[in-house]
């Protein structure tokens, strides 16, 4: 009995160590703690378990709202560029104890100032299992700091590792959220390019052929970074056109609307399209400027197919009191073959449905205006 009670005592001591130890955080558990990771390394059997929240983290303005906008467990890691055009960040979850997983935030800065955070890339579990973050800066020197949390407080052990790439692949361009200016040479506009402001978006159309040899096409647009450091040298790719979903192997046109961008009336905006071809190579457009003139007084969404066959259904929302909508749909030649009218419509919203049972299978076009401004939508009938 005399050595049962000193043996308890040990235990119970040994226990209560272990368990301080489970609750310990993480050294990389702040930005100021940062681990720092170089080109080429791999760290593996990371762990977000029992890390906080930082308090001094905040989203950059940049930032898309579905980026880390919960701050329970994340953990810091940082890196500084060197002679490389493109660095690439890959974080794979081995375990976790949630399906959620974790997400990651590439942010651009000197220090853990959250004024001057630069946000550079975002992926999280809801788009890919393995998450990527990709920047493309030549210059040396330049810090960047790598933000991973969990999702709604996942907990994952994972593995993370920095690679320095010369070229990225035309795929991996669906990563790349920001872009860097290229030299002011060597520009070449899309063949036939015609951009215009409708349906309350930038539009850009423009033909290719395989001939070209363009795996990817980059929608870039300057953003709005006069507050902030640099900002305004980078480019956010707002889209990506890939040759390989349209079919034909003659002329091919294509479209492309932003439907990223949150647009402002009267507001000039600025892009650029970039070609990228299966090496790398990138041949970028002159600057294409388009203003915001949207339609304020009324909004009608895309053209919806039912499940009886041939039939389609338009949601339109009201902003006025009172308003006349004149209705259309048009072939491909352009020549109306149904049209109506609503009269003094009060109702904030409503729902217009389409038949087209009598027509053949093609390309048409609904159009909803008041007389004076109009909305144009694409649909098909099969």
């Amino acid at each position: 009995m005399s050595l049962l009670k000193p043996l308890l005592t040990l235990l119970l001591f040994l226990l209560s160590f272990l368990c301080w130890g489970q609750r310990s955080k993480p050294e990389n558990d702040d930005c100021h703690n940062a681990t720092p990771i170089s080109i080429g390394q791999n760290i593996i059997n990371a762990s977000n378990k029992n890390a906080t929240a930082s308090i001094e983290h905040q989203a950059p303005k940049t930032a898309p709202a579905s980026c880390i906008q919960t701050l329970e467990n994340d953990l810091w890691y940082t890196f500084t560029t060197e002679n490389h055009e493109f660095y690439e960040v890959i974080i794979i979850s081995q375990a976790c104890n949630t399906p959620a997983g974790l997400q990651a935030m590439l942010i651009q800065s000197d220090d853990c100032n959250n004024t001057h955070y630069l946000y550079r890339a975002c992926s999280n579990k809801q788009t890919l299992d393995t998450l990527k973050l990709f920047t493309r800066n030549s210059d040396t020197g330049q810090k960047y700091l790598i933000y991973v949390d969990g999702y709604d407080g996942t907990v994952c052990d994972f593995d993370i590792w920095l690679r320095g790439r010369e070229v990225i692949r035309s795929l991996d361009y669906r990563h790349l959220q920001y872009d860097y200016d290229l030299p002011k040479s060597g520009y070449s506009d899309p063949n036939g390019l015609e951009t215009e402001f409708k349906n309350n978006v930038a539009y850009f159309s423009w033909t290719g052929s395989v001939e070209d040899r363009v795996a990817y096409y980059v929608i870039e647009r300057v953003p709005d970074l006069a507050e902030m450091i640099e900002g305004s040298e980078y480019l956010q790719v707002v889209g990506i056109i890939d040759p390989m979903n349209y079919a034909g192997t003659g002329e091919v046109k294509y479209e492309f609307e932003d439907l990223i961008s949150g647009f402002e009336q009267g507001k000039k905006y600025r892009y650029r399209i970039v070609s990228v071809d299966s090496d790398g190579n990138r041949k970028a457009s002159e600057e294409i400027i388009i203003k915001a003139n949207l339609i304020e007084g009324f909004f009608v969404s895309v053209v919806k197919p039912t499940q009886a066959n041939k039939v389609f259904t338009i949601t339109y929302i009201n902003k006025e009191k009172r308003q006349n909508f004149y209705l259309s749909v048009c072939n491909e030649e352009g020549e109306i073959i149904k049209e109506t009218a609503l009269i003094g419509i009060r109702e904030p919203e409503g729902k217009v449905t389409i038949h087209m049972e009598e027509f053949p299978a093609g390309t048409y076009y609904f159009r909803m205006g008041n007389g004076t401004e109009s909305f144009q939508r694409t649909f098909e009938v099969k």
